[in-house]
C-alpha cells in the first residue's frame, strides 16, 4: 500500500509555506508583504519599489541585530544634533560606548543615540535566513530595515505641502539631518512665502515643523535668497529645537486578561493606558526594540524620542523585566 509521503516531492513547497515579510523603515512607516518561502532579498526589493514607487536599485535592505548589546560590540553612536561615529560597547550596564554612558530618561550621558551596526544584505540573500516565529500556528515571519534614503523621507515631507495649483509651488532642500520646505504662492501682484524646518531622522506623517517662517513681497521684488527667511539651524540651535522633543516617557505593567492571556500594559506619565499589547499576536517579533516601535506608532512618537520604563521608574533593558 502506497503512503501519501511517497508524493510529497510532487509538491511545490513554496507555495505550501510562505513569508510574511514585515519591512520598517528608519522614520517608522511599516509594509508587509506576503511571498513564497524561497524567495530572496531581490524580490522584496521589487515589492518594496512598486509599494513606493520608487527604482529598486535606490533601495537597500539592512538586517539589524535588535538583541541587547554585549561588551566588546562595535557600534554606531552620536551626540545630540553631531554626525555618527563608530565605538565599542564597554558597559552594559549601564550601557557605556568608549567608557562614556549613553543618555537614558533618567540620565544625561554623553552619547544620544547608539545602535547596532546595519549590513545591506545582498539581492541574492534567501529570505529564510532570518525566519522569525510570529507565535502563530505555521506562521513565520521575516523582519527587516527598510533605507529609503534621506531623499525619499524629504519628498514625503514637501509632498505634505504640494497644492495642485499653478499658482502654488513647493520646493525642498536638505543639509545634514535637516530640511527645508518652501511653499510660493503667487497672488498677482504679491508673492506669498512659507518656510517649514523639519529634522529628518524624527520625521513621521504626524510630526510638527520645528520652526517656521513666512514672508511677502511685491510682484516686481525679487524672489527670496535662499536661506534669508529660514535657515539651516547650526550645532547650537539645533541642540535647542531637538529639546523641543522631549523623551515620551511610557510606563509598562504586565497584566493577564479574562482569558489568562499575558499583556503588556502602557500608560502615559499621568497613568492612562494608552496601549494594551499582546507580545504574540501584535508583534512580528516579541522583542524590547518591536515593542518601542509599536508605541511610536500608536503615539506619534519617533521611536528614539520613546523611553519605556517600570513602575518602579527602572528603566527597560529587555522584555524578561516585564513578563518575568
Amino acid at each position: 500500500m502506497s503512503s501519501d509521503l511517497e508524493n510529497v516531492d510532487t509538491v511545490d513547497l513554496d507555495y505550501v509555506f510562505r513569508l510574511r515579510v514585515c519591512l520598517t523603515t528608519f522614520v517608522g512607516h511599516e509594509y508587509s508583504f506576503d511571498v513564497p518561502f524561497n524567495s530572496t532579498v531581490s524580490t522584496v526589493k521589487q515589492l518594496a519599489s512598486r509599494q513606493l514607487q520608487k527604482d529598486p536599485s535606490v533601495l537597500k535592505i539592512v538586517s539589524e541585530n535588535v538583541d541587547q548589546f554585549f561588551v566588546g560590540e562595535h557600534v554606531e553612536r552620536r551626540q545630540e544634533g553631531k554626525p555618527w561615529g563608530m565605538g565599542y560597547v564597554t558597559s552594559v550596564r549601564p550601557l557605556k560606548v568608549d567608557g562614556y554612558v549613553v543618555r537614558t530618561v533618567m540620565d544625561r550621558g554623553l552619547w544620544a543615540e547608539v545602535r547596532h551596526v546595519m549590513e545591506e544584505l545582498p539581492d541574492t540573500e534567501p529570505l529564510s535566513n532570518h525566519l522569525e516565529l510570529t507565535g502563530k500556528r505555521c506562521s513565520l515571519c521575516v523582519c527587516l530595515v527598510l533605507d529609503e534614503g534621506y531623499e525619499s523621507v524629504v519628498e514625503k515631507m514637501r509632498m505634505r505641502y504640494e497644492v495642485s495649483s499653478s499658482y502654488h509651488s513647493t520646493t525642498a532642500t536638505h543639509k545634514g539631518e535637516w530640511a527645508i520646505i518652501e511653499h510660493h504662492f503667487d497672488d498677482d501682484n504679491k508673492d506669498y512665502y512659507d518656510y517649514y524646518l523639519f529634522h529628518i531622522p524624527s520625521y513621521t506623517a504626524e510630526t510638527k515643523p520645528l520652526k517656521r517662517a513666512s514672508c511677502r513681497t511685491r510682484g516686481d521684488e525679487e524672489a527670496p535668497r535662499p536661506g534669508s527667511v529660514l535657515s539651516f539651524p547650526g550645532p547650537l540651535e539645533a541642540n535647542q529645537l531637538l529639546s523641543q522633543n522631549m523623551a515620551f516617557v511610557v510606563t509598562l505593567h504586565s497584566k493577564v486578561d479574562e482569558d489568562g492571556k499575558a499583556k503588556v500594559s502602557c500608560c502615559n506619565m499621568a497613568g492612562d493606558e494608552i496601549a494594551l499589547v499582546d507580545l504574540q499576536q501584535q508583534l512580528p517579533s516579541p522583542t524590547l526594540e518591536h515593542l518601542r516601535q509599536h508605541v511610536s506608532k500608536i503615539t506619534g512618537k519617533h521611536s528614539t524620542l520613546v523611553g519605556l520604563v517600570l513602575a518602579s521608574g527602572e528603566l527597560v533593558e529587555n522584555l524578561e523585566q516585564i513578563t518575568n
